[in-house]
């Protein structure tokens, strides 16, 4: 064999050799990236999707519950300047109104109560006593409590409340104030209370619009030293007021929404399970609103 032949076929090997090391260079340098660069950014586009979702749901989600627990509000504190309302109040020998007066102030209570979807509405005097209410069923005794409360106060209150058959009502109570002229501060006349079905007044605004297998929308609030879950929950059997938990509980969703006017991140929820949540804090009354789904869900597409 000549010089030139085992050079040549030297350099042969070589080169194959070469590029057999340069192929599994490159192959390295393929799976290197797709798990240090690709999977990754996959991974965050997938939870930047939901960050999206959820933010956006929780936003609309806390506006809508904000607006209606605000318009009901509003609206009795309209009720409670009228003329014949205060003259109901007033103090003096008189029962009530009588005639002409008293019908105004059925028709200005009934047209309330069917506008703002009302169970009852009733004006109170400021023992606590109805004087006069519009619906089919009074006030029961929790919603009479939040009256009473609101008259010691003087400031507006919402409530949910499960009534005697297990029903769940939001009542909002206002102030009956005088009219004096440069009174430091008005005489509190009594209150005028409104109870409505919570379920079609609150808990319909939690829906889901589309459905997934652990999405879920939910109110809760301080009680104490614990988190009270006031709407229904998907994955447990207890009716609204019912479950609580610990507001130390480390990493939960619910104690977030207490204390964290908007946020985004990985919590756990009252299952103990890992979830991507967003949370907002209402602006009308100290509730919180969670917005949540499964980790194990919201990945479940980028696992694959």
């Amino acid at each position: 064999m000549t010089i030139e032949r085992r050079l040549t076929r030297w350099a042969r090997a070589h080169l194959q050799g070469l590029g057999a090391s340069f192929v599994f260079v490159v192959f390295a340098a393929a799976v290197f990236w797709f798990f240090a660069s690709f999977v990754p950014d996959r991974r965050e586009a997938a939870i930047e999707g939901w960050r999206r979702r959820l933010s956006l749901r929780a936003d609309h989600g806390r506006d809508n519950l904000d607006r209606r627990i605000l318009t009901t509000t509003d609206g009795l504190r309209f009720v409670a300047i009228f003329r014949s309302v205060r003259g109901l109040l007033a103090p003096g020998p008189s029962e009530g109104p009588a005639g002409t007066e008293a019908a105004h102030l059925q028709r200005i209570l009934s047209d309330f109560r069917h506008h703002a979807h009302q169970k009852s509405i009733s004006i109170l005097d400021p023992s606590g006593r109805v004087r006069t209410s519009n619906g089919d069923v009074g006030p029961g005794a929790a919603s009479l409590a939040l009256a009473a409360d609101v008259i010691r106060s003087g400031a507006s209150e919402v409530a949910l409340v499960r009534e005697p058959d297990g029903a769940m009502d939001l009542v909002c109570a206002v102030p009956v104030t005088g009219d004096e002229a440069g009174a430091g501060r008005l005489p509190i006349l009594g209150a005028v209370l409104a109870v409505g079905d919570a379920s079609t007044l609150l808990f319909d605004l939690l829906r889901q619009p589309v459905a997934t297998s652990s999405r879920e929308s939910l109110l809760v609030r301080e009680d104490g030293t614990d988190v009270l879950f006031l709407s229904p929950l998907r994955f447990r059997p207890d009716p609204p007021l019912s479950f609580r938990l610990p507001l130390a509980s480390a990493g939960l969703a619910a104690r977030a929404a207490l204390s964290e006017k908007d946020h985004f991140r990985v919590f756990s929820d009252y299952r103990g399970a890992r979830v991507f949540a967003a949370v907002r804090r209402l602006e009308s009354t100290p509730w919180g609103l969670v917005v949540k789904v499964d980790e194990d869900e919201a990945l479940a597409a980028f696992r694959k």
